[in-house]
């Protein structure tokens, strides 16, 4: 993979790590002799309508900044278009709180490592699941490709909105 000979799309996720997400893209971004078109989400759901966007146009390299909310976003962003989402390349830049998926596959959280990894193409094929529901009455399709569960890590993150006291991993146990 020829980074520097790649149209890559930058989406980053404002709210990843505490607010921390778009330092760390910048710190993150000086490791390269390259610019990036980038973009900066404006509210939940949108990171997925930004890669179905960029895939409509011709875009196929995407970079992630945020943790493992923004990681699932772009995931289904990918796989639920009518695109071959195969030829798809992505790199997530591990920003957020608990960074799960990044843990799993050894992705760098050093700014320097992991741009040398996206510099020298190190690359993975990842399978991803797909779960299909009911929710007030419509059919709901999801793709997952970290992990799935039954629904109790996704009600701490919506308690999590409703609760300003505590940070990181804190304010997790506090919400769970």
């Amino acid at each position: 993979m020829a980074l520097q000979h790649k149209n890559w799309q930058v989406i980053i996720n404002p709210a990843s790590g505490n607010g921390n997400a778009l330092k760390r893209w910048n710190k993150t971004e000086r490791w390269f002799d390259r610019s990036f078109d980038s973009v900066v989400c404006e509210r939940p759901g949108h990171l997925r309508t930004i890669v179905e966007e960029a895939l409509t146009a011709g875009t196929t390299n995407f970079i992630a900044v945020g943790g493992d909310g923004t990681h699932h976003e772009l995931v289904n962003g990918l796989l639920s278009n009518q695109l071959d989402s195969t030829r798809a390349l992505y790199a997530l830049l591990p920003a957020g709180t608990g960074n799960d998926w990044a843990k799993a596959w050894r992705i760098p959280l050093s700014s320097r490592k992991w741009a040398m990894m996206l510099k020298n193409g190190n690359t993975f094929v990842q399978d991803a699941g797909k779960v299909t529901c009911e929710y007030d009455g419509m059919e709901v399709c999801r793709y997952f490709a970290n992990m799935t569960g039954i629904g109790y890590g996704a009600d701490v993150v919506r308690q999590l909105k409703d609760r300003s006291q505590g940070r990181g991993r804190l304010k997790y146990l506090m919400a769970g």
